[in-house]
């Protein structure tokens, strides 16, 4: 096989879009076309590049009866190497001519650039099979064309860390919306619709009421391959769960097909059953709360029945050693009772065991007892700063 891309043609866009997709990339010639794919590891996107012949302007492919399909996979780091600026490629490069020889090892893509300088990058082959997406984009109720800059001004309203996107269609309207699982999800991150009536749309065709969840980091690759190449986007799909495919396409020269697998749409009783699951999560975090509630009243009230011989041994203990104080306390327990008022000690709970002596609590408060503070104490009391004035020494006179 071998071709001749046009220096014009020379835009490596689509490269760099399956580079969003995958980490191989396929290459498979044909007689009258050739085709670029790429899939991601975890089999749910899938896009496809094939030009035609009059993209070329020289192609080659010999075939013979006996001979296989031929497909090559070569690493899409070691491409991105060889097509490093897409914006400069054609201001750089006449011509660019791909070559795969039949029981060829290499993929040999050779520049030919201005000034008489020539560029050779020779690419591994890996071993591959055919790889091919079995999906269907004819029999499908839902259609549509769109403008890639209507959907990317649409998709400005999300934040670039949004994983998926949910197309809710009705025959009227289109509403676009961040993907959450749960409420508990939607409770923690910002949720963002967006709607879009049918006269946005190039044509909109829509036979059964959906909703489609797709990835957006692949879904922002296509984008970005059509506003480049300034063509619309046509999207074919049914219902939830079934692949949705976008195309974009230049007849005859070249057709970009990109195939997304989407989420399956819950169930009724499988939202019947979330719904009990929620609402049984919820009840069980009010009876936890209720618990807690209980437990800590219980607390409070033990802790209100022990307080009276608590305190009271307590104050006995801080004042062991304070004679005086333990006549004046005795004094004033004395007075309550001849005054009617009952003591401290009937409100003490019998059988209640006295709390252990705390040396913490009698280092606290063991100047509490002592005498009144006198200022006369304090170092410099004597020390005159400032002679009295005749009125005010009259007056101490």
């Amino acid at each position: 096989m071998k071709c001749i891309i046009p220096g014009l043609n020379v835009k490596a866009r689509a490269i760099h879009a399956l580079c969003r997709i995958g980490d191989e990339l396929y290459v498979e010639p044909e007689p009258s076309k050739i085709s670029f794919r790429a899939v991601s590891s975890a089999k749910s996107a899938y896009a496809s590049f094939t030009f035609s012949e009059n993209f070329f302007s020289y192609y080659n492919y010999e075939h013979t009866d006996s001979q296989d399909d031929v497909t090559c996979k070569i690493s899409m780091k070691s491409c991105l190497a060889v097509f490093k600026s897409p914006g400069h490629m054609d201001k750089q490069v006449e011509a660019c001519q791909i070559r795969l020889e039949p029981d060829g090892v290499k993929l040999i893509f050779e520049f030919q650039c201005y000034h008489g300088i020539v560029k050779t990058h020779y690419l591994p082959i890996i071993e591959c099979e055919t790889l091919e997406a079995v999906y269907s984009k004819d029999m499908v109720p839902n259609r549509f064309m769109v403008q890639p800059k209507v959907m990317s001004f649409g998709l400005m309203n999300f934040q670039a860390n949004t994983p998926e996107i949910t197309l809710i269609v009705t025959p009227q309207k289109m509403h676009l919306r961040n993907y959450a699982e749960d409420d508990s999800e939607l409770k923690k991150s910002v949720r963002t619709e967006l709607c879009l009536e049918a006269g946005e749309f190039d044509h909109y065709s829509i036979g059964v009421d959906t909703s489609v969840t797709f990835c957006l980091r692949e879904f922002r690759a296509l984008l970005m391959f059509a506003e480049a190449v300034s063509l619309p986007i046509t999207a074919n799909f049914e219902t939830g769960g079934r692949p949705i495919v976008f195309v974009v396409k230049n007849p005859p020269t070249f057709e970009t097909n990109f195939v997304f697998a989407t989420l399956m749409p819950l169930s009724i009783n499988q939202l019947n059953s979330s719904q009990r699951s929620s609402a049984s999560s919820k009840q069980s975090s009010k009876d936890s709360a209720a618990k807690k509630r209980s437990a800590t009243s219980n607390a409070n009230i033990h802790d209100v029945q022990i307080a009276g011989p608590s305190r009271t041994n307590r104050h006995e203990e801080l004042i062991e050693n304070d004679s005086e104080g333990l006549e004046r306390m005795d004094i004033n327990e004395n007075s309550n009772q001849d005054n009617g008022e009952h003591s401290p000690e009937e409100d003490t709970v019998p059988g209640t065991p006295p709390p252990p002596p705390s040396k913490k609590i009698r280092y606290i408060f063991q100047r509490c007892f002592e005498p009144t503070f006198d200022s006369e104490m304090l170092p410099g009391y004597d020390e005159v700063l400032a002679e009295d004035s005749d009125e005010e020494a009259a007056l101490r006179t």
